[in-house]
């Protein structure tokens, strides 16, 4: 009475909230005064609230609940665990508004569900243990590979198992070892124990909020309520008892499901059967690498290594690791792990095997920066070798390396000539996969000169991968039909086909395919004008190369954004990337974009007065220049550097000679080099000869204003109304 009669007379002076929480563990006195006081409260301004975990809800606190929900005036709220976003919604409030990454929250959600109150255990036990601090200006952690699960969450989990009898733990260990989620079938064929015994244990663990029905995936079948509770009943067994646990439920899934070739290697594997789980954690690993999940693929492989039966085995299944780790750009690891693999076929005399792990490995040290030259060499030899033993899709498939190393050379002709000749060999042997390669490899050689055949040959090659389901094909013919639009400056279908190219490049889970697209996105936003868009994507492309090493892939993208730098005026920032993407193209051979970039090194240098360092790098570039008749990338910059030093050192006849000169070779390859060139030489030209200045402009300008390049008809804008 006395505390029914303080609490209204406490409502009338303001209104008043009373929280009762964790009422699962109130007393019965407490239970008591409640029911007591709740059927007295009318008019009063007065909120009562109770909070009780729903997993603790049994026994008397059952009761109870059930009866106050019969007043009129009761109402229940579930709460449910934080979603992800909820979750890190919350930890940064929680840590000032600082943005905690991906992996922290990761590690948080993995191992509390969204659980608040496992939240607030773990990160105050992280503060607790020095492994999350506060500088004084914003929270740092340790790495998340160095954190560990706060032993508090472990005992609050063990709190609720030990509501379960002896019989009920045991039995569920089982259902432990298969999984989060179980069938009952599968836990009974497994040999959990009887059907009345783990139906038992699952009326338990429902009652003792450890298990909850799995409706969504419909069947018998049931889940524990937390990840951490199937993990503390597994660490409860001994580890004999686990093994012999996981054979019986591999077993089990063999006569059940198969198919289920994942789960049944894992048990397998935990059980000690070595045979089975190699056998299995291959046909896994098939598995993954059709549906692209490369990372789940390794994990099969790295399985199937560790219970390889001997060096054969083991061969096959670096062999294996090799190609998986090449689709996600891991090119060091690939190429250490052909190279254990080519000693093995090497002893055993298996030439054939042996060839096509060396021809992998060239290929790796090419994406790695070996020069075109050393990679040419190697692949001329071994085209030999595969002639000699008669294996003609190596042949093929050696050939369109050498057609590549010979372009990269910028020996375009026998590029050509090669690739025409691996098209021919791939349609002879009927393989649709290797045909679609070569002609991937041969529209690449002609589409500078033959754009309108390049893009037949595109289509041709794509509807092939199409049928295949070949997503990282079908995105590189989507990528080099981009590329073709791009040249014709049709800005919409470049960009659409750049587009759908990055999207399949990610699905497909290649980072250096996916850097690629989108460096030649950047290209088309460049030539639009649109700078800033342009350099984002260089960013990106530049990150997904260097994390895969990709030597080669990194100088393209230096060398784009080296020249974006250039034409936005950063002429310091422009020299310092050149100069970097002229050493690294030395370095691996690619002497177009080597010219290129000295030249547009010595032009920003140039440009902030730097004249004796302009002149080195002059002279450096020419020497490189004195066999080349050709126009390649890179060239326009050579014959702008010619005609700023001409200018400079008073030679205006021959500024003018080598200008008109240089503008009607790129004509006749590249009308937006030429066009360029026009735009950058026109201003030095107005000085000695301002009507062909004029001519030179007007010639260009109004086809640069069709054809959509943003930034370059500003230019010809304002030297028209200049001149």
């Amino acid at each position: 009475d006395e505390i029914g009669e303080y609490i209204r007379h406490a409502s009338r002076a303001r209104p008043l909230v009373v929280v009762l929480d964790d009422m699962q563990w109130a007393d019965s006195a407490s239970w008591d005064t409640l029911e007591y006081l709740v059927p007295q409260l009318e008019a009063e301004r007065l909120l009562i609230c109770l909070t009780i975990r729903a997993e603790d809800t049994h026994g008397e606190t059952l009761e109870r609940r059930r009866r106050l929900s019969r007043h009129e005036s009761f109402e229940e709220i579930t709460l449910s665990r934080l979603t992800r976003d909820e979750l890190k919604q919350w930890i940064e409030a929680a840590f000032h508004r600082q943005n905690v990454g991906r992996e922290f929250l990761a590690f948080l959600y993995r191992h509390t569900e969204g659980n608040p109150l496992f939240v607030v255990q773990v990160l105050r036990t992280l503060v607790d243990e020095g492994a999350v601090w506060h500088t004084g200006d914003r929270w740092e952690w340790k790495p998340v590979s160095e954190l560990r699960l706060p032993v508090a969450v472990t005992d609050l989990i063990s709190r609720r198992l030990a509501r379960l009898s002896e019989r009920a733990n045991t039995v569920l260990i089982t259902a432990a070892v298969i999984g989060r989620e179980f069938d009952v079938d599968l836990a009974l064929e497994a040999g959990a124990g009887t059907e009345e015994e783990l139906l038992d244990a699952i009326d338990e663990g429902v009652k003792a909020g450890v298990l909850e029905p799995a409706r969504k995936r419909g069947g018998d079948r049931y889940a524990f309520t937390h990840l951490l509770l199937a993990e503390v009943l597994r660490d409860a067994a001994n580890t004999r008892r686990l093994k012999k646990i996981h054979e019986r439920v591999a077993k089990a899934l063999e006569r059940r499901s198969p198919h289920a070739a994942a789960e049944i290697a894992t048990h397998f594997d935990r059980g000690g059967d070595a045979e089975n789980a190699y056998r299995y954690a291959l046909a896994a690993a098939d598995a993954a690498k059709k549906l692209y999940a490369h990372e789940e693929c390794t994990d099969f492989l790295g399985i199937a290594e560790r219970n390889a039966a001997g060096p054969a085995e083991l061969a096959a299944v670096r062999a294996r690791l090799a190609d998986v780790a090449e689709a996600v750009g891991r090119y060091d690891d690939s190429e250490e792990l052909c190279h254990l693999a080519i000693e093995w076929y090497s002893g055993q005399g298996d030439a054939r095997t042996a060839l096509t792990l060396r021809r992998m490995r060239e290929r790796l040290r090419g994406m790695l920066g070996q020069p075109a030259r050393k990679t040419l060499e190697a692949c001329l030899a071994l085209e030999v070798e595969a002639n000699a033993l008669g294996v003609i899709s190596e042949r093929v498939a050696l050939l369109m390396m050498i057609s590549q190393a010979y372009g990269r050379l910028g020996e375009r002709e026998t590029a050509e000539r090669i690739a025409w000749e691996c098209e021919q060999m791939a349609e002879g042997l009927g393989d649709p996969q290797l045909l679609a390669e070569a002609l991937t490899r041969l529209g690449i050689t002609i589409e500078h000169d033959h754009p309108a055949q390049a893009t037949e040959i595109y289509q041709r090659a794509l509807a092939i991968y199409e049928t295949a389901g070949d997503p990282r094909g079908q995105a590189k013919c989507h990528n080099n039909l981009g590329i073709v639009y791009t040249r014709r400056a049709e800005w919409e279908p470049a960009q659409k086909e750049l587009t759908t190219a990055i999207a399949l490049g990610r699905s497909a889970g290649a980072p250096d395919l996916w850097g690629v697209f989108a460096l030649n996105l950047g290209v088309v936003y460049l030539k639009l004008g649109e700078y800033d868009r342009a350099r984002d994507l260089f960013g990106e492309a530049l990150a997904l190369f260097a994390a895969v090493k990709n030597s080669e892939r990194q100088l393209y993208a230096l060398y784009n954004l080296a020249y974006l730098d250039r034409e936005r005026g950063a002429q310091e920032s422009a020299a310092e990337l050149y100069q970097v993407a002229s050493s690294l193209a030395q370095r691996i051979g690619q002497h177009d974009i080597e010219i290129g970039a000295m030249a547009g090194a010595g032009l920003a240098m140039l440009m902030q007065g730097k004249f004796d360092l302009a002149g080195e790098a002059y002279i450096a570039a020419e020497e490189r220049m004195k066999s080349r008749t050709d126009w390649f990338q890179g060239r326009e910059l050579m014959e702008v550097f010619r005609v700023r030093m001409a200018v400079r050192d008073g030679r205006a006849a021959d500024a003018a000679q080598g200008f008109s000169r240089a503008r009607d070779l790129a004509e006749s390859s590249d009308f937006y080099s030429a066009a360029w060139l026009t735009v950058e030489c026109a201003e030095l030209l107005q000085e000695f000869d301002a009507a062909f200045a004029r001519e030179c402009v007007t010639r260009y300008a109004e086809r640069v204003k069709g054809l959509g390049y943003g930034e370059m008809t500003r230019r010809y804008e304002a030297l028209l109304a200049r001149t």
